[in-house]
């Protein structure tokens, strides 16, 4: 996949990273949403371990894009993982991935046995939806329904993506998710294609011209450059 490619790539600069990092230590911390910690965390993690392994990491979770922008504008965050816009000339992005997305069901949804499910499906569901008026998400679910010639009738919302997902098990709508999510099964929830979502991208958040060596040498590291 195009995840593993990546990180495949940045496995291969950790060599380079290291003698540009030489002596570097110190504390990282890093925001992300929900889903990325799911599908991302794990590789980020070990890939930053390898190649500054005196680097401790403070990973904050399920921040949406607000959030982390403030993180990163007030200096609580060095480095974020979050969706595009990013609004501000104080702080600066570099691409990260594009996800695919999928739908969420409750795993005792009518639609689980369907061969193929598309949006027009939905048009009757409860929509389990984000509470920031800023996600990338809700701005694509209401796209995709209005395309379809409907409004998605969002009677549940979700702080971050845990809460969301977990929703989602209890039975109470379906949601849009990125397609990393599925390799960590959660009981209750059923992943399904959607090819009609299409793709959203991550990208890396930090402050520009922060004076923090960190900074610069892990955003080299993420994005393999």
């Amino acid at each position: 996949s195009e995840t593993d490619q990546l990180f495949g790539r940045l496995d291969d600069t950790i060599a380079g990273v290291r003698r540009l990092s030489a002596g570097q230590a110190g504390l990282l911390r890093i925001g992300m949403n929900g889903t990325a910690a799911f599908s991302h965390l794990p590789r980020i993690a070990r890939v930053v371990k390898r190649a500054l392994p005196d680097v401790a990491l403070g990973i904050h979770a399920d921040m949406l894009t607000p959030a982390q922008c403030e993180g990163l504008r007030d200096g609580t965050l060095e480095v974020g993982i979050l969706r595009p816009p990013v609004l501000g000339r104080d702080l600066a992005t570099a691409p990260f991935v594009s996800e695919s997305l999928v739908l969420a069901l409750p795993a005792k949804h009518r639609l689980v046995g369907k061969a193929r499910i598309s949006v027009s499906d939905l048009r009757d569901e409860s929509w389990v939806c984000y509470s920031s008026p800023h996600s990338a998400l809700n701005a694509r679910v209401t796209r995709l329904c209005a395309g379809a010639g409907y409004t998605p009738r969002r009677e549940h919302e979700a702080a971050g993506g845990s809460v969301l997902l977990a929703l989602v098990a209890a039975g109470l709508g379906v949601a849009i998710v990125p397609e990393g999510v599925r390799s960590h099964p959660l009981q209750g929830v059923v992943f399904r294609d959607l090819p009609e979502a299409g793709t959203l991208d991550l990208v890396l958040g930090y402050r520009a011209g922060s004076d923090n060596p960190l900074v610069g040498v892990v955003v080299s590291l993420l994005t393999g450059s």
